[in-house]
């Protein structure tokens, strides 16, 4: 494949993206959106243990439903299959919030399972992404194989 027929390819690729989360942003219910919390907000600190203790049983290293895994900062920023799950900067066109509040015509209540976020728990999520959704990278859940297992020595 020559150069030019590829960079067609990924720019159709792009568009095609693009336009297919405009409508899930469009079905967005702001007058549903908590408000954000007032003070600065920290990644590990307010939403890392929220993320693991809400959203890992079926956005995590094991399962990863509607191809969505949120315990990797690279993997989450792509999204799923509806597209990503942030705007950095503005909560009240993120699908992750709006999923989250129960803001969205399209897309279910998240987490199906479980106890709900509270309107506090939600005002953290969106202050963090207002604040431009930082996530370091040191806050990645440890998925890799272990290679001091015992599995892994030779037999003596």
């Amino acid at each position: 494949m020559n150069a030019r027929r590829i960079s067609t390819l990924v720019l159709l690729g792009l568009v095609v993206s693009t336009t297919a989360t405009e409508p899930l942003r469009a079905a967005i219910d702001a007058s549903k959106l908590p408000p954000p919390a007032g003070t600065p907000v920290d990644f590990a600190r307010d939403i890392a243990p929220l993320f693991a203790d809400r959203c890992y049983g079926c956005h995590g290293p094991k399962k990863q439903e509607s191809g969505l895994r949120l315990d990797d900062p690279a993997t989450a920023k792509v999204g799923g299959e509806h597209g990503p799950l942030v705007v950095p900067g503005n909560s009240a066109e993120s699908i992750l919030v709006a999923v989250l509040a129960g803001a969205h015509s399209d897309l279910a209540q998240m987490p199906k399972k479980g106890e709900k976020l509270s309107p506090e728990e939600l005002g953290r999520i969106r202050a963090w992404v207002d604040q431009g959704a930082s996530w370091p990278a040191s806050t990645t859940a440890s998925t890799q194989v272990r290679k001091d297992h015992w599995a892994w020595k030779p037999p003596i």
